[in-house]
């Protein structure tokens, strides 16, 4: 998948069981903004994102082999602390798909 924006990168979602994965890996000196989003979970559950141990987002339900879609954004929906890792926490299901972010 290719973006017209340089500075754009994308990480691939594919858990194995539900758990914790960290999807994108910390930087110094600066944080991860998360600009597009395709995930679905295997079976009912909770998935949720989290700057190292700090949630950023509260858990989105999403039931058997549905899934969400956060279309591309130049502004963003969330973002981690500065020098933190992505992680995606999954309940139920395992979490898969792509996501799409810059370091900023």
């Amino acid at each position: 998948m290719a973006s017209s924006d340089p500075n754009r990168s994308f990480a691939s979602i594919a858990q194995g069981a539900a758990g914790t994965l960290t999807v994108v890996p910390a930087r110094a000196q600066r944080s991860i903004v998360v600009k597009s989003l395709v995930m679905t979970l295997g079976a009912d559950g909770t998935a949720k994102f989290k700057s190292d141990a700090n949630d950023i987002t509260g858990p989105f339900d999403i039931v058997a082999k549905g899934g969400m879609v956060l279309p591309p954004s130049d502004d963003g929906y969330f973002q981690t602390d500065v020098g933190a890792r992505l992680d995606l926490v999954t309940a139920g299901g395992a979490g898969n798909g792509v996501l799409g972010y810059e370091y900023e």
